[in-house]
């Protein structure tokens, strides 16, 4: 604690009471000669150095021992405890400096009637004082708290997409690059054309790598651009049924959010040019619909539900709700919510 700050505070603190405490007298037609103007200030003075002082240290110690973090309300009830004791020793010290030096009195003043009253009307005030400012110390260190956890919360969501971005799958870019290797003997036009679609791809993962929300109109091109990459390695055994009101195209939803859900379709289930894989991209309620048909696969994938739970995570974090998932025998849909701009 800096001492002289300290006390230039508790001095304006003083000099502002002064003028209201004699502006009170005055409004009110109060008597205030020499000797009642002198008991008036010696009393405003007191009682405005030793709570100023005994409460500046009272908390200050108790930030150390007993700090708002990580447990509030530990401190709002352990500490306005502590306050209203200590505050309680204060104000029968102070009364008692107040009727020996100001009025005149001994030091059994306290323990008259009058010294009761006075000591009880000026503890009421103590803890009207003490409740109101633990009770916001609360709820600005709640609100904090929650503050924090919700920047934690998105940073972790942050690095999730990070990691999501990072690999747009690891297995699809090594098996991409082994269709490209057998395209660039067998067919080098569909070579060049597949390698176009794939660094097309990445330019769109690293143009949006810190975007938290893109338009539905990017994202479907570039999931066009992703299937039509898959389509030339499975060939005929993807079929996408796009559906989408043109109205939505400036809406918005978490960036590479349909990736993610092709990518999803396409490793979780088995299909082949006799039974193909069907996945659908549909406007409905103005809502976006993805949905495909389940195939077993003959060795099935292990997944980690990374992606599905990030993109929830994402829409949690805009506050939107609607996020849902449909897991039947025979289907697999996720409805994403659409954010307006």
């Amino acid at each position: 604690m800096n001492y002289l700050q300290e006390f230039k505070k508790a001095t304006i603190v003083l000099i502002a009471i002064n003028i209201v405490s004699i502006g009170i007298h005055f409004f009110f037609g109060f008597e205030l000669n020499f000797f009642k103007l002198k008991e008036l200030l010696i009393t405003n003075t007191l009682f405005t150095y030793a709570f100023y002082f005994a409460n500046g240290f009272l908390v200050e110690a108790l930030d150390k021992w007993m700090p708002w973090n990580p447990n509030p309300q530990k401190r709002a009830i352990g500490g306005s405890l502590i306050t209203l004791v200590v505050n309680l020793i204060v104000v029968y010290v102070v009364v008692t400096l107040v009727a020996v030096y100001a009025y005149g009195g001994d030091v059994d003043y306290v323990f008259t009637n009058n010294g009761k009253n006075t000591v009880f009307s000026a503890y009421i005030i103590i803890v009207i004082i003490t409740l109101i400012f633990y009770s916001v110390g609360f709820f600005k260190q709640v609100q904090e708290g929650k503050l924090i956890n919700e920047k934690l919360r998105k940073e972790k969501v942050s690095a999730e997409l990070n990691a999501l971005k990072a690999q747009v799958d690891p297995h699809f870019l090594f098996n991409s690059f082994n269709v490209l290797s057998g395209l660039i003997d067998e067919d080098p036009p569909q070579a060049q054309k597949f390698l176009s679609g794939l660094s097309k791809i990445y330019r769109y993962v690293l143009e949006n790598r810190n975007e938290e929300l893109v338009t539905l109109s990017e994202e479907l091109k570039f999931a066009k651009q992703y299937l039509e990459l898959q389509k030339m390695r499975f060939e005929n055994s993807i079929f996408l049924d796009l559906n989408v009101d043109e109205s939505l195209m400036l809406e918005k939803l978490p960036a590479l959010s349909l990736q993610l859900l092709l990518e999803n379709a396409i490793t979780h289930n088995g299909f082949d040019t006799k039974d193909p894989l069907h996945i659908s991209i549909e406007s409905v309620n103005g809502n976006l619909v993805v949905g495909n048909n389940k195939q077993q696969r003959n060795k099935l994938t292990a997944g980690n539900g990374m992606g599905l739970k990030n993109i929830e995570q994402r829409y949690e974090l805009q506050k939107i709700e609607g996020f849902k998932i449909e897991d039947s025998q025979k289907s697999f849909i996720v409805h994403l919510p659409l954010i307006s701009s």
